[in-house]
């Protein structure tokens, strides 16, 4: 796990240099991790996914498996 600031070692492993997390993230985004939203996704992003089918609002969804992909289309 990394902190804000601290570079992912995924994306250092990939030649991707920056000293805070501000400098790196579009270079993930535009070479590791495409999104249309132009950032990585936050905790907050998923949270809500996870907690919606929780909620009085999904009574009527079943059997299927959501994507949170920052509205990226495709595979």
């Amino acid at each position: 796990m990394h902190g804000r600031d601290e570079a992912p070692a995924e994306a250092v492993a990939k030649g991707i240099r920056g000293d805070t997390w501000d400098e790196i993230e579009p270079h993930v985004v535009g070479n590791l991790a495409p999104d249309d939203s132009g950032r990585v996704g936050r905790p907050r992003d998923y949270a809500g996914m996870v907690t919606y089918p929780a909620g009085p609002g999904a009574g009527h969804i079943n059997g299927t498996t959501p994507r949170v992909v920052g509205g990226r289309r495709g595979p």
